[in-house]
């Protein structure tokens, strides 16, 4: 339960607290959200708006790393991923970030998480992340089971042909190299999808077809 004495303010009044009441409403104006704000925004781009010096905006980005830093060590408690939730919380932080990026949750027999890697930063494609770029990494790490995460900066998790295309290749490289391949999960700001979850639910609505 929260116990602080902002917690009912708005965005606005809230960063009033920094900066001056003027200042800060120009910068949301601007930056849409105070996420946005914080984590995304170029110490240049805050300075632009009128009474916010270098120390001001120095002072906004140092409470942008401290809220990203908290969010991450949030991340790191998962030890063991048991769900696609429990992926999702892994990698909880991709939702912030700009671009797509790829990453793979390394396992051993009991689903502990041995580490967590990135794999590519940018667009993803079938022709851009390759089975190969992936199980690379898990034969070096001596892994028993993998699960493939990327991150939709659009917000919406729904996932595309493009990833259904990247998880059937996956599986299949899996399968080859006695790695079990357990899901492939894409995170957004509008929550996750589980492609295991998206198959599944395909296949029932086949069977309920026939």
């Amino acid at each position: 339960m929260k116990n602080s004495e902002y917690e009912k303010i708005s965005d606005e009044e809230l960063l009033g607290k920094i900066v001056s009441e003027k200042s800060a409403k120009e910068l949301l104006e601007k930056h849409k959200t105070l996420e946005a704000l914080l984590l995304k925004s170029y110490r240049q781009e805050l300075e632009q708006v009128k009474g916010v010096g270098s120390k001001t905006s120095s002072r906004i980005k140092a409470v942008g790393e401290a809220v990203s830093r908290v969010m991450y060590q949030k991340s790191k408690k998962v030890e063991y991923v048991k769900s696609a939730e429990d992926a999702y919380e892994l990698c909880k932080d991709m939702v912030h970030l700009d671009q797509e990026e790829v990453r793979v949750i390394l396992l051993n027999t009991k689903n502990r998480v041995k580490s967590v890697e990135t794999v590519t930063i940018g667009t993803i494609s079938s022709s851009v992340v390759t089975p190969r770029e992936v199980y690379s990494r898990a034969v070096r790490a001596m892994a028993k089971a993998i699960i493939l995460v990327h991150n939709h900066p659009s917000g919406e998790p729904d996932p595309s042909f493009d990833d259904k295309e990247i998880t059937s290749q996956m599986k299949e490289a899996g399968q080859a190299l006695n790695i079990e391949f357990l899901d492939h999960i894409v995170v957004a700001k509008d929550g996750y999808a589980s492609l295991k979850r998206e198959t599944n639910s395909d296949l029932r609505k086949s069977t309920e077809r026939r």
